[in-house]
């Protein structure tokens, strides 16, 4: 048994040994890459160098010790805190138009405040350090540590109700693969939350039993510079490195942009054009009387989407309201989908799965 213990031991820290390496070569990546936006790469670059970092420190206390070493002990920890903020501002960033203000860096006060918390304990002596070190191993966890974990807890949980909100209210802006990432982050940002609630009723007695919180962290950080480490390789768009959206020509004026928008959205909800299965681009060129480059960059830059996807999210829509209709039995799905412009039953089941992220048949039975 102990020396399955210590094969499991020695797999996981080379696990994260790996990780943490990569996530410093990913950070340099981020920072150099040429293509994308500045912002993103550089939200990626920090995270990932967030990540390296509290591995690297996690490594250090289950191999080496901090006996030698008091002074580095939780020398690191407020990075931890650095991780939530930076998963919600990057996940943000895909629903805002790819930008991220100055007032969003707020969301760094949490690290700053337990960094100004521990300070008397960071310039304490070692003898004091070591002392505490030894109390919290034999769980008498100090009122400082305790608040550090509510404190973490609370942001945690904060910034997965805030990423998970802001995915779901802008589904529609974002692609299907992108969307899948996203998801992913806020399910892994979710499970540090849970263990961060763990960790503080382990340390302060109230559960009973034996854990190795601090394990599943690493491997849980491991396992997300691992996969952002393959996402960079095999799909960079997902993380939003390359593709950046076009933005409209310097001489067009935001505020026309803004008023040809608002007529198109007008003209799309009272004349609802995309009921025929023939309508492009073209067509509304002839109604609006812009060229095709200049409506298709607006209704990029206002969506996040291209003229198929952006006519294609009104005919979903469409049919959710028919299908969600106490009439709908009277009418099959061919008819609903032909009624609000789709060409083929086929194409229809395509685009709704794309879209709902589940069929019509199944959006049916949840309505």
């Amino acid at each position: 048994m102990q020396s399955s213990s210590s094969f499991f031991s020695i797999l996981w820290i080379c696990l994260a040994t790996y990780s943490m390496v990569q996530g410093f070569v990913l950070s340099a990546i981020f920072l150099t890459y040429k293509g994308g936006h500045k912002q993103s790469k550089y939200v990626l670059s920090i995270l990932s160098l967030c990540c390296a970092i509290v591995l690297s420190s996690e490594l250090f206390e289950r191999t080496i010790g901090y006996e030698n070493y008091p002074h580095l002990i939780y020398a690191f920890s407020w990075m931890w805190y650095l991780i939530p903020p930076l998963v919600y501002l990057y996940i943000s960033s895909f629903t805002k138009g790819y930008k991220i203000s100055t007032i969003d860096l707020l969301h760094l006060l949490p690290a700053l405040l337990i960094v100004y918390m521990n300070q008397s304990f960071y310039w304490a002596p070692a003898s004091f350090k070591l002392d505490y070190l030894q109390q919290l191993d034999q769980g008498n966890a100090h009122t400082t540590h305790s608040i550090n974990f509510i404190i973490f807890f609370i942001q945690s949980a904060l910034y997965f109700i805030l990423s998970w909100l802001a995915l779901r209210k802008n589904k529609n802006k974002i692609k299907s693969n992108q969307a899948s990432w996203l998801t992913y982050l806020i399910a892994g940002l979710g499970t540090i939350t849970l263990l961060g609630l763990l960790s503080f009723l382990v340390m302060n007695g109230r559960l009973n039993i034996e854990t190795s919180v601090g394990v599943l962290y690493m491997i849980l950080v491991s396992l997300f510079l691992l996969l952002l480490f393959i996402k960079s390789i095999h799909d960079p768009k997902q993380l939003y490195l390359i593709g950046r959206p076009p933005r409209l020509q310097a001489n067009l004026v935001q505020e026309k942009a803004n008023e040809v928008f608002h007529a198109l959205t007008q003209f799309m909800k009272t004349e609802e054009p995309y009921r025929d299965p023939t309508y492009d681009v073209q067509s509304l060129v002839r109604q609006f009387g812009h060229s095709k480059n200049y409506l298709t960059l607006l209704i990029r830059n206002e969506t996040g989407l291209n003229f198929k996807d952006y006519i294609n999210s009104y005919r979903v829509e469409d049919a959710k309201r028919k299908l969600s209709s106490p009439l709908s039995k009277q009418y099959t799905i061919q008819s609903i989908a032909s009624d609000s412009g789709f060409n083929s039953l086929a194409t229809f089941y395509r685009v709704f799965k794309k879209v709902e992220g589940t069929t019509p048949k199944s959006f049916i039975k949840h309505n």
